[in-house]
């Protein structure tokens, strides 16, 4: 993701360790989780956590923007004279087409953005790929036949040819399925007057959430839910009766997830 945003890798395959900045990431992924539990079971003791560590976790905060503002910085410095192309590429080429370009605060805020929303959750999701193919034989001799026989090199790999690849599209949305990055769901408040949800009233002020791996997995929306099958995405009768419209790991609209974009272009890696 790096290498895509900025032009360089982090080199973290080099050195077998992660970097501060990725670090940083997966401590506030777990302090985050624990957090939202005490503030909704144990409000005493998240307001005494906040109190005694509220400087701690704010400095980390700025560390860690820290970190994205030099990798920003660095990328600037070399313009668009870099080898291949970079997000950065297209960023600092709109002002040339005439176009607005980015303020420097906006670079610095979608940098970060692309950092987390597009790393480990695009990791996470092709390893449960890997993971669910290397336990069907099956399904991976059929998806490397197809592959090989798009395929005569490497080199002859795209975006836009393997978009037509539909068996290599199932297997990825039914990994996803079964293994989402993200397994929880969006909070949303409910307004002042209530809301009906699903045929229930719920009160003004409660937080809801429908949870993604929950609702993949559940005997209610898909046949044999726990088993990888890919032809369910294809048409295959014996799931007709599937509620595959429900799967929206990245979200719906035109503010979905950026990694819907990433996965795929991670595959083709």
């Amino acid at each position: 993701m790096a290498d895509m945003t900025f032009g360089e890798p982090l080199h973290m395959l080099d050195n077998a360790e992660y970097t501060p900045w990725v670090n940083m990431i997966f401590g506030y992924v777990k302090a985050a989780t624990c957090v939202g539990i005490l503030k909704t079971y144990y409000p005493c003791i998240f307001s005494l956590i906040e109190l005694v560590f509220g400087r701690q976790i704010q400095q980390a905060r700025t560390s860690h923007m820290q970190h994205t503002v030099e990798r920003v910085t660095k990328r600037l410095e070399q313009g668009r004279q870099t080898e291949g192309v970079d997000l950065w590429t297209y960023v600092l080429g709109q002002q040339e087409k005439g176009k607005e370009g980015l303020s420097r605060g906006s670079m610095d805020a979608n940098a970060s953005l692309f950092m987390v929303a597009g790393t480990e959750t695009a990791a996470t999701t092709l390893s449960g790929l890997s993971y669910m193919l290397m336990r069907d034989l099956a399904s991976m001799t059929k998806l490397t036949t197809k592959i090989r026989e798009s395929f005569a090199a490497a080199s002859d790999i795209s975006m836009e040819r393997l978009a037509k690849l539909p068996y290599l599209n199932a297997c990825i949305k039914e990994a996803i399925r079964i293994y989402p990055s993200v397994p929880v769901g969006l909070p949303h408040l409910t307004p002042a007057e209530g809301s009906t949800v699903c045929g229930r009233f719920v009160p003004p002020g409660v937080v809801l959430s429908a949870s993604h791996l929950l609702m993949y997995t559940s005997s209610d929306n898909f046949v044999d839910p726990l088993r990888f099958i890919p032809e369910r995405w294809l048409g295959d009768g014996r799931f007709v009766d599937d509620k595959r419209t429900l799967v929206n790991p990245f979200s719906v609209g035109s503010r979905d997830c950026l990694r819907k974009k990433y996965v795929h272009l991670a595959v083709q890696v």
